[in-house]
């Protein structure tokens, strides 16, 4: 992953290239995430047999994103974020959840919550 980092935050080129080849093995990627997340439930589920509720995962500061980025994210891969087996939470930018594009269009029924402190 650091790897990975290093080569998107580096050349404009580079970056480029690196997405591309992200996005042609998105499928491989996002199966190969839900076969660690699957382990790591079993595992965890061994260790500590009365947690039955699985992974949670916060992706904060996406409401930080430009309107372009989130509407390419929040729409066009939607089916890819709710594919995962886990729990995820995302802070969504307000615009996209009030346009015409809005979540109810991608997700489901998303729960929209307040700015509250997570301690």
């Amino acid at each position: 992953m650091g790897k990975i980092q290093a080569q998107i935050k580096g050349a404009d080129k580079q970056r480029k290239t690196v997405r591309q080849n992200l996005q042609k093995d998105i499928g491989r990627l996002q199966a190969d995430i839900n076969l660690l997340l699957g382990d790591a439930f079993v595992k965890l589920k061994s260790k500590y047999p009365e947690y039955e509720k699985g992974f949670l995962i916060i992706f904060d500061n996406l409401d930080r994103v430009p309107p372009n980025v989130a509407k390419h994210l929040f729409c066009d891969y939607a089916f890819q974020l709710q594919s995962l087996y886990c729990t995820i939470i995302y802070t969504a930018p307000i615009p996209i959840v009030y346009s015409e594009n809005n979540l109810s269009n991608s997700f489901d029924t998303p729960n929209i919550v307040p700015m509250v402190n997570i301690y």
